[in-house]
């Protein structure tokens, strides 16, 4: 643990070594009347950060904001940051699956393109015209993987406890959706992409406002790598009535978290432009998906909020599991996934 503190209204800013340079959100629980208590609250607490750099982040925003409401973090945090050194596995084009139904929930949906599912939750028809995904893209090898709630985290285990810092969370990277978005890095670099994994606080010290705060995160990241198309903002399921809720999918032997694409629109009011192309571009991920291993995506989500996707011509929520899964679930699906992207970008 190194010896610089920091206070608590310093963010941790992090870029791989490769190019350094549900929710399900209907399950969302509102409550701003705790919000603002919070806010009015002042958090002094000090923290340690190993081995990172650390920047102030500038309160400017660029452009009128949506506001999405979330619920503050439950008390303040105390991290611990130690390395962990992941194995990639390679694992084939092709294997048996099938949807494990113990602690999972049924598919809903309302739309069906081929075989995906999709549960469209704004008023827009979804036409041949819109669901096809006949897209291509110029820059196949750059990809941006962040996180808007960077301190969500898993069921513990024996192998994998941590000191949680709220409900289901933890702003230990080790052990919080950050892992996971390592190990999908390292997974997706072993491959021969060029990946920013930005592993940036914005839901702490304060949660509610997560959103605006990653907005200028990933616009300034994509500024200074402009030809980046593919972002990924990596989630796990949001808390709901069903803490132990558990997606899961057997690949071959192995037990694993499913993942869900989250897709926003400007169905709320705010310019999207890219929202179709956005779809398009997840659907073509999850038809590969259901070639390959049927049952790793849950059906899509498309949602009136634009959730910062207007920022990139295929930007995407993906949601890796839910409270009740474990991190060692989910960091196993991770292979998959980038197997999948793999076949998709070649």
């Amino acid at each position: 643990m190194c010896g610089d503190m920091i206070t608590a209204s310093f963010y941790q800013f992090h870029y791989s070594a490769v190019l350094k340079d549900n929710i399900s959100f209907e399950e969302k629980n509102i409550n701003m009347e705790n919000s603002q208590n919070f806010f009015q609250s002042t958090i002094s607490k000090e923290i340690a950060i190993s081995g990172v750099k650390v920047v102030e982040k500038k309160k400017e925003m660029q452009e009128p904001q949506e506001i999405i409401p979330e619920n503050p973090i439950e008390e303040s945090f105390v991290e611990e940051n130690n390395e962990h050194q992941e194995i990639i596995e390679e694992v084939p084009e092709t294997l048996p699956t099938s949807v494990v139904q113990t602690n999972n929930l049924p598919e809903s949906y309302n739309t069906l393109y081929k075989d995906i599912k999709i549960k469209n939750e704004t008023n827009f028809n979804l036409t041949q015209a819109i669901l096809t995904p006949d897209i291509e893209f110029s820059d196949k090898k750059n990809i941006l993987i962040f996180h808007t709630h960077t301190c969500e985290s898993y069921t513990q285990t024996q192998e994998n406890s941590y000191v949680a810092s709220g409900n289901y969370r933890t702003t230990d990277l080790n052990y919080s959706v950050a892992r996971v978005g390592t190990v999908l890095e390292e997974s997706l670099t072993a491959k021969g992409f060029h990946v920013m994994h930005d592993m940036n606080y914005h839901d702490y010290p304060a949660y509610n406002g997560s959103y605006s705060r990653s907005f200028n995160t990933v616009k300034s990241l994509l500024e200074k790598n402009p030809t980046t198309q593919f972002v990924i903002d990596l989630h796990r399921d949001a808390i709901g009535s069903m803490n132990n809720y558990a997606p899961a999918v057997q690949i071959g032997d192995e037990t694993v978290a499913q993942v869900m694409f989250v897709i926003g629109t400007n169905g709320g009011g705010l310019e999207h432009p890219n929202w179709q192309t956005n779809l398009k571009f997840a659907i073509k991920i999850q038809e590969k998906a259901n070639e390959m291993y049927p049952g790793l995506f849950r059906p899509i989500i498309l949602r009136n909020s634009r959730y910062n996707q207007n920022l990139a011509d295929s930007a995407c929520i993906i949601e890796v599991g839910a409270t009740g899964n474990t991190l060692e679930q989910t960091t196993g699906s991770m292979k998959y996934l980038a197997e999948v992207i793999y076949q998709v970008m070649q």
